[in-house]
């Protein structure tokens, strides 16, 4: 069993029994359950993917129509309790694992590989994810240094910064998306 250390530090886990733990135990039944739900945020996005790629390839509405739901975002959402931002996220990052595995022009493999270990949140990825698709040019090394520097920030630092780096390197795209921002605030 992969989760066995963790989930044995978390099993059983209640408000009295937080309450008493010291303060590098509390720090460490944390830790313990972030790379539980990192795990489980993996196996989530990378069947999420999967449920999205049936649902745009097979005939007749799809897996998710299928199933009952009119999109696969849907359909996670509706499975997970997750809210529709999330269920988004979760098949967006499933897909970049999905490229970076298959070797596709267009994966992400150093994001992959930060997601897959557990180094980087699903949340973190597609705000990462995103930025490095709106840059016209491939650009592993601010991948890389994306990735590394992104796990020690909040996450609203990881959204500013992520803004800036698209401004920077797509300047042409500035105006167009400043246009489009105002337009959805009058729609």
């Amino acid at each position: 069993d992969h989760d066995g250390p963790d989930a044995a530090v978390i099993d059983g886990l209640d408000a009295r029994r937080a309450r008493s733990l010291e303060r590098a135990d509390l720090l460490a039944v944390q830790a313990a359950a972030v790379r539980l739900r990192r795990r489980a945020d993996v196996a989530l996005a990378v069947v999420a993917a999967e449920i999205a790629r049936r649902s745009e390839t097979v005939a007749g509405g799809g897996f998710a129509r299928h199933a009952g739901f009119g999109s696969p975002e849907q359909l996670v959402s509706g499975q997970t309790g997750v809210g529709p931002a999330e269920a988004r996220r979760l098949v967006e990052v499933g897909k970049v694992m999905a490229h970076a595995e298959s070797g596709e022009a267009e994966a992400f493999p150093v994001l992959a590989a930060a997601v897959r270990e557990g180094r980087l949140s699903t949340e973190y990825a597609a705000m990462i994810q995103r930025t490095l698709a709106a840059i016209p040019r491939d650009d592993t090394e601010l991948e890389a240094r994306m990735v590394a520097r992104a796990p020690g920030m909040s996450r609203r630092n990881v959204g500013k910064w992520c803004r800036w780096l698209r401004d920077k390197h797509d300047p042409a795209g500035v105006e167009e998306r400043e246009r489009a921002q105002r337009d959805q605030r009058y729609f």
